[in-house]
């Protein structure tokens, strides 16, 4: 017995620490969301999941053993006064040393060189960051106006998914039987398996990584033949898009995903390599789902079925971005 308890607290202290801001700046809701989505992609044998506060950042306590800061929605002024200069240095040194950043929404912002939220209106936030993950500017809101202290505004984007690094992999889950989709799932995490394998998990392997029960309808349809490999609806609330400062992409930044329904197609998610390290940064609140907001607010009752119907998308995506974090998702 003794044994067995000592193996367990050594396991605990090998395994990575996957972190989720909580504190000043983010919202409780949102941080919960996105441990709780992290706890359900991430793969269980490889990280422990945990919050951290903006005091334990500010000590120095992105150690080695951490691999991932995610920040989610709230405001970013927030974050600024919380984290203070010393506290988003630590940010920026552990990812430059090679950690992860996953950053939505106002986590994205925070990321970014400049923000302009709002500008010229009454919520105006403009002004440089200090992180600078992103070489550019965070924009928005877009869509509707943002309310700080309610749902007002919320829309569900429409969304194309696109990664030249992965574009091959998505493209199989349009087949919800044999090894295409296990490819998809093996492929997602940098493995290859033999046929044997494939062929006995061929019939669960779709719905495990989505998530949820497979739906063959739900995938074909989305997984759509206009230039993206996945096209979804994603909730969305106060979000921004990102603007390069060199139009000019290069090696350090890769445009994921864009807003299908706003005209000029902007961008809605990117992938940025920062030193040895990596950030990826949404405008779009990928963890939500029509669940999450289903609890009688008027306001997005009729988002609900929307964000249902293409739950399966998401957690496609949202696996995506964590595997371009260099992490390793469940199967």
């Amino acid at each position: 017995m003794f044994k067995a308890q000592a193996f367990r607290l050594l396991k605990t202290l090998v395994m990575k620490l996957a972190c989720v801001y909580q504190g000043l700046g983010a919202l409780e809701e949102y941080s919960a969301l996105l441990l709780r989505t992290l706890t359900e992609c991430l793969d269980p044998t490889g990280y422990t999941l945990q919050y951290i506060t903006p005091e334990s950042i500010i000590k120095g306590d992105l150690s080695k053993r951490v691999h991932l800061l995610a920040i989610g929605g709230g405001y970013d002024l927030g974050l600024i006064e919380a984290l203070g200069s010393r506290g988003m240095a630590n940010i920026r040194d552990f990812v430059h040393s090679g950690g992860a950043y996953l950053g939505i929404c106002s986590g994205a912002y925070f990321a970014c060189d400049r923000i302009e939220f709002d500008k010229d209106g009454p919520l105006q936030v403009v002004g440089d960051r200090e992180l600078k993950f992103f070489p550019g500017v965070c924009i928005g809101p877009l869509y509707n106006p943002y309310d700080y202290n309610s749902r007002k505004g919320s829309v569900v984007a429409h969304i194309g998914f696109k990664t030249p690094m992965y574009g091959h992999i998505l493209n199989l889950a349009q087949s919800s039987t044999g090894t295409h989709t296990d490819t998809l799932i093996s492929s997602l995490n940098g493995i290859s398996h033999s046929s044997e394998f494939l062929t006995k998990k061929r019939d669960s392997a779709l719905s495990q990584i989505n998530g949820i029960q497979n739906s063959e309808q739900s995938c074909n349809n989305h997984m759509l033949n206009s230039g993206y490999d996945v096209e979804s609806r994603a909730y969305f609330h106060g979000g921004g898009q990102f603007v390069l400062d060199n139009t000019e992409l290069n090696g350090h930044v890769q445009v994921l995903s864009r807003y299908l329904d706003l005209e000029g197609t902007p961008i809605a998610m990117v992938s940025c390599n920062v030193g040895q390290g990596r950030a990826t940064l949404s405008g779009v609140h990928i963890e939500v789902t029509g669940e999450d907001i289903d609890d009688g607010d008027t306001l997005v009752e009729h988002l609900v079925p929307v964000l249902k119907q293409h739950q399966a998308e998401n957690n496609l995506i949202f696996k995506c971005l964590l595997q371009k974090l260099n992490l390793q998702v469940k199967l």
